[in-house]
């Protein structure tokens, strides 16, 4: 699914950035946006819109902060993420290696995805800095860092973009069905 860029909802503060998070990962996993993100509202007017599908989170409770209870189908998932300009995407340390199905089923969506540099995103292509089809951060510092260039920089936004849906691309099932083709293809020969 491919969706172009849609206008904000009424509930976004101002001109100021949309970021959005969707699921039920544990309260914990939201901490670092959260006090990243109550710094940047010192220079942002800023949004942070979590998505959650059992119940809101109590302790968010600052007026920048708008949750809603949904659990959004796919189509109706990329809308949501077609308003928002930086999609934060909470996950957990993990001791193996595991696909987050999330990252991969919004890796074609019109903003960029930041994540936590856990082993979720281990198998993913990105630069030194963290950098390929999603951003990835170490800490608190280089998330505000990464935060603020993507916000004040619209090359490196679509940039991002474009590598994420790329990937998505070369790895689609389409994609993999061809090259699962030729490989038996060719054993067959």
């Amino acid at each position: 699914i491919e969706i172009e860029k849609k206008s904000k909802p009424d509930f976004a503060h101002g001109d100021g950035p949309l970021f959005i998070s969707f699921g039920r990962q544990p309260v914990i996993e939201y901490y670092d946006y959260i006090s990243v993100l109550k710094k940047l509202r010192k220079r942002y007017d800023l949004t942070y819109w979590i998505i959650r599908s059992d119940r809101k989170i109590e302790e968010f409770n600052d007026e920048w902060i708008i949750q809603n209870v949904n659990r959004p189908s796919l189509e109706q998932l990329y809308e949501y993420l077609a308003c928002a300009d930086i999609h934060l995407l909470p996950k957990g340390d993990t001791k193996k290696v595991v696909v987050s199905s999330t990252c991969y089923q919004c890796l074609s969506a019109p903003c960029p995805m930041v994540v936590p540099n856990t082993r979720h995103f281990e198998p993913l292509p990105v630069d030194e800095d963290g950098v390929g089809p999603v951003v990835i951060y170490r800490d608190r510092v280089d998330l505000e860092r990464k935060l603020i260039r993507l916000i004040e920089d619209e090359e490196f936004r679509n940039r991002v973009v474009k590598n994420a849906r790329e990937y998505a691309k070369k790895y689609s099932t389409r994609a993999v069905a061809k090259m699962f083709l030729k490989l038996f293809s060719e054993i067959s020969s």
